[in-house]
């Protein structure tokens, strides 16, 4: 029998389990697959930088042990601490489900203790859930009884998620911040030298579309016609697109159409591309990232990309004063912004660089109060701050 979670302090130093899942054998696992996987390690970092916590592991649902973890996946395993899921449910004060979700039993067996239970939400649930229904491209249960203590999510999924969790979860919901660290940037630019981040001097430019196209809300569609209206406006300017993630669209009838319908596809500047790490493509092949979302405002992609000095065209409200803003669902708006990121990037690089440092430092695992509102929102938990 384990022994009870006595939490009386606020000086008791609080032991956090973070879910995660990685097999001995998946070695070709990417940090890059998506954006879950980097907010799982970026949680984990700030984390073990508390003073006032106790130990944090991730807790691993598959076999891997730290030295097992493949560098394509964390290039700098100082500091990683991995605890086996089911012995690590029997001594955390909190689990976080993030990396891996578990299952009613198991997040029963870390409260029945005494322990709190957080489900951290890195997506936007409610309209991946709605499209697995209508288009049954998911099966399985959507909420599987779990009783959480909270549910945690950032800024961007609020709007849409917040009751839907609320209410089918039966818990309050709780706004985190949306935290980032240049970490793996670094990482992969490091293998280019000088030639990582954005060069200046290309009198043509070639933008890159990195939408995964895997829902509706982020997909390649938006950035294609603001790339298109911007070409029709100055095709002196736009040398080539680059349309990521879409070899499996590639042959699809309806995108067909959709795309033989644009001039940069007919006279041959846009090109369909498979998946890519988004630093390194940029670093070699491209000068201009032009993104589109729908109720996804912050995006670690977005942060990448003004960390290395590109010119991100984007329609995230939430990131107005970054980059090259338009409006939500104007090509033409588009245009203009993209058309002015080729035309006065390079005069006003310092000052893009210097702006987009406040948001960057704002951000970062490394700010002390983002690990402070961390501290508030674990301990307050049970009561205490």
């Amino acid at each position: 029998m384990t022994n009870p979670v006595l939490v009386s302090t606020p000086q008791t130093p609080l032991k956090v389990g973070l879910t995660f899942l990685h097999y001995k054998d998946n070695q070709d696992q990417s940090i890059w697959s998506n954006g879950a996987t980097q907010n799982t390690f970026f949680l984990y970092h700030l984390l073990r930088q508390s003073r006032r916590l106790g130990n944090v592991w991730l807790l691993n649902g598959g076999d891997s042990t730290a030295s097992d973890l493949p560098t394509s996946l964390v290039p700098v395993k100082d500091g990683i601490e991995i605890m086996p899921l089911q012995q690590g449910l029997n001594e955390v004060d909190i689990v976080i489900e993030i990396g891996l979700k578990i299952s009613a039993d198991e997040v029963a067996r870390v409260r029945n203790r005494g322990g709190k239970a957080v489900a951290y939400k890195v997506g936007n649930d409610y309209v991946m859930d709605v499209e697995s229904i209508v288009f049954q491209n998911r099966k399985g249960p959507i909420f599987n009884g779990s009783q959480f203590d909270q549910v945690w999510s950032i800024p961007q999924h609020m709007r849409t998620c917040a009751s839907y969790w609320e209410v089918a979860s039966r818990c309050p919901v709780v706004e985190v911040p949306h935290i980032w660290s240049p970490l793996f940037y670094n990482t992969a630019a490091a293998a280019l030298g000088a030639k990582a981040g954005y060069q200046l001097g290309r009198a043509r430019k070639r933008a890159a579309i990195f939408e995964p196209n895997l829902n509706v809300v982020k997909s390649c569609h938006y950035p294609m016609l603001v790339c298109e209206a911007a070409y029709r406006q100055r095709p002196d300017l736009l040398e080539s697109v680059y349309v990521l993630n879409t070899e499996h669209l590639k042959e699809h009838e309806t995108f067909k159409a959709f795309s033989l319908n644009l001039d940069i596809v007919q006279k041959k500047v846009a090109s369909f591309e498979s998946r890519h790490v988004a630093p390194l493509f940029m670093a070699l092949y491209a000068d201009i990232a032009v993104a589109h979302q729908w109720e996804n405002e912050l995006n670690y992609f977005y942060y990448d990309m003004l960390y290395g000095g590109f010119p991100l065209v984007h329609n995230s409200d939430a990131l107005r004063d970054y980059g090259y803003h338009y409006e939500s669902f104007d090509a033409r708006s588009g245009a203009e912004a993209l058309i002015r990121a080729m035309t006065d990037h390079d005069r006003h690089f310092a000052e893009y660089n210097q702006q987009n440092l406040r948001l960057l430092n704002q951000i970062d695992i490394a700010n002390p109060e983002n690990v402070r509102q961390h501290e508030r929102l674990l301990y307050g938990l049970f009561g205490l701050q």
